[in-house]
C-alpha cells in the first residue's frame, strides 16, 4: 500500500507524459524545487519500491519455509542423517510408504460392520413420522 501511495503521489508531482508535459523541467514541481526536489521525489519512489520488493521477497520466503517446508531444512537433514541413499522422513504422511494393504489391521478394519449414522437436527423427521 505504501508503494502504491508513493507512486501515485510522485506521479502527481511529476506528471511527465500527461497533460502535454514532455520534460521534467516543464513541471510545476521542478519550477519550485529544482533538480534536488526531483531527485528527492525519485529517491522516495525508489525507496518505496525497494521496501516493497524486500517485503514481497520476505513474505514469499517465509511462506516457503513455514508452509511448504514445514520449518525444516530438508537438505541439511538429509546430509546429517543419511549419507547413503535417500532418506525417508517417517513422521510425514506423504513420505511414508503405504504398507497398510499388507498389514493385519486392514482385515480388521474392513471386517467391522458399518456404523449407522443418525441425524438429529432441525431438518430431521419428527419422531412419530416415518
Amino acid at each position: 500500500m505504501f508503494f502504491f501511495y508513493t507512486h501515485r503521489v510522485v506521479r502527481h508531482l511529476i506528471p511527465v507524459g500527461r497533460y502535454g508535459i514532455r520534460k521534467i523541467n516543464e513541471t510545476q514541481f521542478y519550477q519550485n524545487f529544482g533538480y534536488l526536489g526531483v531527485v528527492g521525489a525519485g529517491a522516495w519512489w525508489f525507496g518505496a519500491a525497494y521496501a516493497w520488493w524486500k517485503f514481497t521477497r520476505f513474505t514469499v520466503h517465509k511462506f516457503y519455509r513455514h508452509v511448504i517446508q514445514q520449518n525444516r531444512n530438508w537438505i541439511h537433514e538429509n546430509l546429517e542423517v543419511s549419507r547413503y541413499g535417500n532418506y525417508v522422513y517417517p513422521e510425514t504422511l506423504l513420505a511414508s510408504e503405504d504398507s497398510f494393504h499388507a498389514s493385519p489391521d486392514k482385515k480388521l478394519v474392513f471386517s467391522k460392520p458399518a456404523e449407522e449414522f443418525t441425524y438429529f437436527g432441525p431438518y430431521s423427521a419428527p419422531a412419530g413420522a416415518a
